[in-house]
């Protein structure tokens, strides 16, 4: 233990190589964890990417390096707790976390939809620092909504948002990061937005008229996403929800899509004008009378054209979302084990179908799902092999069901292996996926039990 600031002194004296981050630190109760790091891809679908990962050692240590293009929002997980950190190229993060406790998370039907928190320090950082202004700004635009509460609710809310400005500017005002200087700028829009006194047209003069497209700032689309949800929908926009039905359903074509876009004036702006079109194609999908392989065609074309590559990505993430995990992609190999250490490797059932199912003790819906799943076994045996993995934290709750109730499919648990549950885009419980005997995603997720996956199996397996 005597060493560790001498360790914790080399590591901080390697130089960052450009575009680099470093971040070190202490998890105390974690040891032998592993923690992990992503960031998303886009702030419209918020498809999420692993960017690193690496064990927490035995005294609680553990150190990360990683490269970033931009400053990015990054989330830090040990199990399923989460924390979150903006990170700016080039600099070194020291985090020191809150003790992680037994019993401090409480597994859920979704840890994915319903994370829980664990909150940090960081050690080296100045009041000048990102995270730090970001909750400074955060904390003041609370305490002002709390404190006019009265006037917002009465709507006598003309003046709030020059005060608030006036405030912001006055604690705010003369830090120089770009990222921040843009958050608090659209922060403050979002507010604006809120209190219905600045009109639309006001409203996009003010905060898009003539300025950059950022889509890697997290304010930036959180206001983006408010002010054109629903574009193609509503009423109050030159662009007439007939005319985009008719391009998707008859024409399917892109150029047709812009030309009628071009009737609204203030969507000139090439890249504003392209995430449009993204964000509002992703919200007609599923909506009935509208083709959905015209939707999936036209952000293809996008992505294939647009010469801003940001634009490109998020069409792309915007078609994987709609369509999901993307059929025929080749399953990663894995192993796990049961209760008795019974190892099973997925390529072991080559040459059948294989369904998996992901689930925890806690989640009743797969526990339902689970009751149908024996039945599905006996009527396809021989042709389908079901594996069950268990996400649970504790092992032994997965042990119990077993003695409790007979399978006739192996339950495994996960080990924390982390990168399964990424590989398959797992966020939700129960999923299940569907894979051809050779490996291939056929479906994922995949329809459930009691959603008759007999219907699809028995095409499968039993065709005329």
């Amino acid at each position: 233990m005597r060493l560790m600031p001498l360790l914790l002194a080399v590591v901080f004296s390697l130089p960052l190589s450009a575009g680099e981050v470093l971040i070190t630190g202490t998890a105390p109760g974690a040891a032998r964890k592993s923690i992990r790091i992503y960031t998303c891809t886009d702030l419209l679908t918020y498809n999420e990417i692993l960017l690193a990962q690496a064990p927490v050692d035995n005294n609680q240590q553990f150190s990360i390096r990683l490269k970033l293009d931009d400053t990015s929002l990054l989330t830090l997980r040990i199990d399923f707790l989460s924390a979150q950190l903006y990170a700016v190229p080039g600099e070194v993060y020291r985090l020191l976390f809150d003790t992680l406790k037994p019993g401090q998370y409480k597994e859920s039907s979704n840890p994915y939809l319903n994370p829980v928190y664990l909150n940090y320090q960081i050690l080296n950082a100045g009041p000048g620092e990102l995270n730090n202004l970001i909750f400074s700004f955060d904390s003041l635009l609370n305490a002002f909504v709390n404190e006019n509460a009265a006037a917002i609710i009465g709507k006598k809310v003309k003046m709030l948002t020059g005060l608030f400005q006036s405030r912001s500017d006055s604690l705010f005002g003369a830090y120089k990061n770009e990222y921040f200087r843009v958050y608090r700028m659209y922060k403050t829009a979002l507010f604006e937005e809120s209190l219905y006194v600045t009109s639309p047209s006001k409203l996009f003069e003010k905060y898009f008229l003539n300025k950059p497209v950022l889509t890697h700032n997290e304010a930036y689309m959180e206001f983006f996403n408010q002010y054109f949800k629903m574009y193609f929908t509503d009423l109050s926009h030159p662009v007439k929800f007939s005319s985009v039905e008719y391009v998707i359903n008859e024409s399917c074509s892109y150029p047709a899509l812009l030309d009628t876009l071009s009737k609204d004036s203030n969507l000139l702006q090439e890249p504003l004008r392209e995430m449009v079109i993204i964000k509002g194609l992703r919200e007609l999908y599923g909506l009935p009378g509208l083709k959905k392989e015209n939707i999936i065609s036209l952000l293809t074309t996008l992505a294939e054209k647009s010469r801003y590559p940001h634009n490109a990505l998020t069409a792309r993430m915007v078609i994987k979302y709609l369509s999901g995990y993307p059929k025929g992609t080749q399953a990663a190999d894995f192993t796990l084990t049961d209760k008795k250490l019974q190892p099973y490797k997925l390529s072991q059932f080559k040459g059948r179908y294989v369904y998996l199912f992901f689930w925890n003790t806690s989640c009743t819906v797969c526990l339902s799902e689970m009751g149908l799943l024996n039945d599905l076994k006996r009527k396809y045996n021989g042709r389908l092999e079901i594996m069950g993995i268990s996400i649970d934290l504790e092992p032994l709750n997965m042990y119990y069901l077993t003695d409790k109730s007979k399978f006739d499919f192996p339950l495994l648990h996960f080990a924390f292996n982390y990168n399964i549950t990424d590989n398959f885009a797992v966020k939700t419980l129960p999923y299940f996926v569907l894979l051809d005997t050779e490996g291939y995603i056929v479906n994922a997720p995949a329809l459930k039990p009691s959603e008759n996956i007999y219907r699809q199996l028995d095409s499968l397996f039993f065709k005329k």
